[in-house]
């Protein structure tokens, strides 16, 4: 393999790299990887050297007629990670996007079922290595600020990172749609209310993601409700998230935005529903139970008076209901127990299957152990500026 060139291999994407130079590609005979190989000490930002250790980074970029900015993005980010491939997965655009794309120095794979919940998943099931970088191409994050969320995932062993985004007092009127914000915040709400989880910025599209989170959370969103997905996802299989502050802007003149306030903002209130029915049972059928048992109290209130009264219930359909209420209450209590108890055997049998793309400690060298996406070793410390 000559250098800057990717091979694909069982429909996954490799780049490898070969030790002591950050842009030095060989090939090599194990299972196909995606990402070059960047050495430590290549990154921007003052990352230090630690002789013969090299981490795969992939930058992926889903883009839908994104011709206006997609170039600016794939270069912004190979000066950023210079060693880094660069994977722009075109969802079947209807303008130049993958040709502008493809002369700006980046990889192009085509997703074509619409929906960048479908184009993540695509992206998951492809691209092989240590770190991903999930990233829009309208051109509206830094991507400068790369190397300091990959240093922060490292540093602190985080599954993934958050570019929780901070536009500027002069472009945030621009950046941001009002509703985006109050629905940002309100989900930010019911997150903190379900799983204990304070988060701040759950829309953001700009991500950090270690292999093994990627490779094992099963995702079903096809939609721009993906990063509410992702976040929950994480959430309830208690990997590690980090919230790094990125700059935000607004889209240059001549994108156009995707999103539709209504429509988005009901997917992602059903998501996050259906993301507690199946990772939180005890507390989404637990408060189906509080419901059931309120309006059950509320229709008994009349008839339960009438028998204290005069020994007699005269609101008879009223007391049918509350009755109704009260069994439904019950089961849905019932419900949550059993699926509690489910829930805990289907987390053991995910902590089995997260092993696999967990360093193990059979004794590998750290180049190996770094390619399973491990955390830093001993003799490697970030500068803390």
């Amino acid at each position: 393999m000559t250098p800057g060139c990717a091979s694909k291999r069982s429909g996954k994407w490799r780049v490898a790299g070969a030790r002591g130079s950050a842009l030095s590609l060989n090939p090599v005979k194990t299972k196909p990887q995606v990402g070059r190989s960047v050495k430590r000490g290549s990154l921007r930002g003052g990352w230090p050297e630690a002789s013969g250790l090299h981490i795969q980074i992939a930058v992926c970029i889903p883009c839908l007629n994104e011709e206006a900015t997609v170039s600016q993005v794939v270069r912004g980010f190979g000066r950023a990670l210079p060693g880094a491939g660069i994977y722009v997965f075109d969802n079947a655009s209807t303008d130049q996007t993958a040709q502008v794309a493809r002369a700006a120095g980046a990889t192009v794979i085509s997703s074509p079922e619409r929906g960048k919940g479908n184009v993540v998943r695509d992206i998951f099931r492809k691209i092989d290595a240590d770190w991903l970088i999930l990233v829009d191409g309208d051109g509206t994050y830094d991507p400068s600020t790369a190397p300091r969320l990959l240093e922060a995932a490292i540093r602190q062993g985080a599954d993934m990172v958050v570019g929780r985004r901070r536009a500027s007092s002069a472009e945030s009127h621009r950046a941001y749609r009002p509703m985006h914000r109050r629905g940002n915040q309100m989900v930010c709400g019911l997150i903190r209310s379900a799983f204990g989880v304070s988060l701040q910025d759950v829309f953001s599209g700009y991500r950090v993601l270690r292999r093994s989170f990627a490779k094992t959370i099963p995702l079903g969103s096809r939609g721009f409700e993906i990063e509410t997905e992702l976040t929950l996802q994480a959430i309830s299989k208690d990997f590690k998230i980090l919230e790094v502050e990125t700059p935000y802007g607004a889209r240059p003149p001549g994108s156009f935005s995707k999103l539709s306030t209504s429509r988005d903002g009901l997917l992602v209130v059903r998501t996050f529903m259906a993301i507690c029915r199946l990772y939180r049972p005890m507390f989404f059928f637990g408060a189906c139970a509080a419901g059931l048992g309120g309006l059950s109290l509320l229709a008994g209130a009349a008839p339960i008076w009438d028998y204290l009264q005069y020994r007699w219930v005269y609101r008879v359909p009223l007391a049918i209901l509350a009755t109704g209420l009260a069994i439904l209450s019950t089961l849905s209590l019932m419900i949550g127990l059993i699926l509690e108890t489910q829930l805990r055997y289907h987390n053991e049998l995910f902590a089995l299957l997260r092993k696999r793309f967990e360093p193990n400690s059979s004794g590998e060298d750290d180049q190996r152990t770094l390619h399973r996406g491990a955390p830093p070793t001993k003799n490697y410390t970030p500068h803390s500026g």
